[in-house]
């Protein structure tokens, strides 16, 4: 498995020990709980759409993929650098995660630009009759 499913549960899992074994205030408890809840359904669907999009060959799905891989940067940016308690493996992990996420976001890029042109090309060698 990938690392874009492991990391939100590691995530889960470093949050319940930081909660249980320090002082955390409710407010931050619920806030960080929330943002880490919300990670795997937007990295889940944020692949599903690329999957989808790179099947089907359409750039509407890569856009909306694209999109939530803002999404998932600034989830991984936060934890990473904004977290109440933030250990070295968390900051190694979303910037690996983060890098992989810019890196495919790139790559989505590229593939729309093509997918794009491969269009707009398909339609010039038709003439009216």
């Amino acid at each position: 498995m990938s690392a874009s499913f492991w990391h939100p549960q590691l995530s889960y899992l470093h949050s319940r020990y930081l909660v249980s074994y320090l002082a955390y205030p409710l407010h931050v408890q619920l806030s960080e709980l929330a943002i880490i809840a919300l990670f795997p359904p937007v990295e889940a669907l944020r692949i599903h759409w690329a999957h989808r999009g790179n099947l089907t060959e359409t750039p509407a799905y890569l856009t909306f993929s694209l999109l939530l891989s803002g999404a998932v940067v600034a989830i991984c940016f936060y934890l990473g650098w904004f977290q109440a308690y933030v250990l070295l493996a968390e900051i190694v992990a979303c910037g690996v995660e983060g890098g992989w996420v810019v890196l495919e976001s790139l790559v989505k890029l590229g593939t729309m630009a093509t997918l794009t042109a491969a269009v707009a090309g398909s339609g010039q060698g038709r003439r009216a009759a």
